[in-house]
C-alpha cells in the first residue's frame, strides 16, 4: 500500500513546446510523505531534478511524448502523475535560391524560389536595396527600381516556433547604360559611346552594325542602343535619312563652335550660309534648354549654364548636325 505517501496532483507547465527552445519550467505540488521526487522526460528533453519542481529543455531532435513524476520515500513510491507533451519543431534550413543572380536595373517581374522549407508555414524574404517585391510564399516576384544596387537576396521559414537558417543569394545589379547620342557627317552616323552599339533601321536591328560609326546605304529612319554587362540602354536620338546621295559640305560652309570649352560665351560660326538654321542645346539627361535660329553666326549666354557636357542640334532643312560643348567656368 501506500498509505504513507500521498497521491501527486497535476503537473503544471506547457504542453506544447518548441524543439531547440529556452528550458521551460515544471512543478506538482509537495507530495506528503516524500523524500524526493522521480522524473521521467520525452526523448530528446533533459532535465534534472530530485525536488517537487524542474527545468527542462527540449533539444532540437525532441519528441512529443509524457513528462511523468512521482514521489519517493526510503521504501516505496507514490502513484504517477503524467503531462502529455506536443513538441512542435522549428523550420529547417532553406535551401539553395533559385533565380537570375545578375540584373539590370529597371528590370522587373524576375521570379526566385526556394524549395519548400520543412515545418514552415510561411516565409521571410529580404531584398537589395531599391528592389521591392512581397510574399510569404516560397516564390517571389522582384522589380529591381533604377537606383537598385548589388546586394543580397534572402529567405529563411517561420513558424509558431520562429525563424529556420536563412539561405542567401548575391544579386548583381549591371546600370543601364547612358542613353548614346548620334551625330552625322554626310552619309557616316556617330555613337557618342565607343562600346556596346547595336545601330537601328526604323526599329529593326541591322546586322553586323555593332561599331561606333554607321554608314548609311539605304533610306531611312536610324537609331542606336547601347548595350553593356547585358543591359541596354534607350533608343538614342533619331536621324533620318531621305535620300542614298551623299550629303556634302563645302569647307566655308561647316560649321564651328569656339571657344570649347566654353565659359560665358559660346560663339557659331557657319560662314556662307545663307538659309535659317535651327538650333536646340541638350544637356546630359536629354532635355532642351534652349533654342534658336541664325544664319551665319550667332553667340549664346552660357554663364549660366551648369558645367557639363551638351549636344547641340542643328536642323540645316535638309539635314541634322550635332556638335559636342564642353561648359567649364
Amino acid at each position: 500500500t501506500f498509505s504513507s505517501i500521498g497521491t501527486p496532483g497535476p503537473i503544471l507547465g506547457n504542453s506544447t513546446v518548441c524543439n531547440g527552445g529556452s528550458p521551460i519550467d515544471y512543478s506538482i505540488s509537495s507530495i506528503d510523505g516524500a523524500k524526493s521526487y522521480i522524473w521521467t522526460l520525452p526523448s530528446g528533453a533533459t532535465g534534472i531534478s530530485t525536488t517537487n519542481k524542474i527545468k527542462v529543455t527540449f533539444g532540437n531532435d525532441a519528441l512529443s511524448g509524457l513528462i511523468t513524476v512521482k514521489g519517493h520515500d526510503d521504501c516505496r513510491d507514490s502513484p504517477i502523475s503524467t503531462l502529455g507533451i506536443i513538441v512542435n519543431p522549428s523550420p529547417a534550413n532553406a535551401n539553395n535560391i533559385i533565380g537570375n543572380s545578375l540584373v539590370c536595373q529597371g528590370q522587373n517581374s524576375v521570379t526566385y524560389s526556394v524549395a519548400e522549407i520543412a515545418n514552415a508555414t510561411s516565409y521571410s524574404w529580404t531584398l537589395p536595396p531599391g528592389a521591392t517585391g512581397t510574399s510569404i510564399t516560397n516564390s517571389i516576384i522582384v522589380n529591381y527600381g533604377g537606383s537598385a544596387v548589388t546586394g543580397n537576396i534572402s529567405v529563411k521559414g517561420h513558424n509558431d516556433c520562429g525563424d529556420g537558417i536563412s539561405s542567401v543569394l548575391l544579386i548583381t545589379v549591371n546600370p543601364i547604360p547612358v542613353t548614346p547620342i548620334i551625330s552625322q557627317n554626310g552619309k557616316i552616323l556617330h555613337s557618342d559611346t565607343s562600346a556596346g552599339n547595336q545601330w537601328y533601321n526604323q526599329n529593326i536591328s541591322i546586322t553586323g552594325a555593332n561599331a561606333q560609326d554607321y554608314t548609311i546605304t539605304t533610306v531611312g529612319e536610324y537609331t542606336v542602343k547601347v548595350t553593356l554587362n547585358g543591359c541596354a540602354s534607350s533608343s538614342s536620338n533619331m536621324v533620318k535619312d531621305v535620300t542614298t546621295a551623299v550629303n556634302t559640305y563645302e569647307n566655308k560652309e561647316q560649321i564651328n563652335l569656339y571657344p570649347n570649352p566654353v565659359a560665358d560665351y559660346l560663339t557659331i560660326d557657319y560662314s556662307g550660309n545663307i538659309d535659317q538654321v535651327k538650333y536646340d542645346i541638350f544637356n546630359s539627361s536629354g532635355q532642351v534648354i534652349t533654342s534658336g535660329i541664325f544664319r551665319e553666326s550667332t553667340t549664346i549666354h552660357t554663364a549660366s549654364f551648369a558645367n557639363g557636357v551638351y549636344i547641340i542640334k542643328f536642323n540645316t532643312g535638309k539635314i541634322f548636325v550635332f556638335r559636342k560643348v564642353i561648359k567649364q567656368k
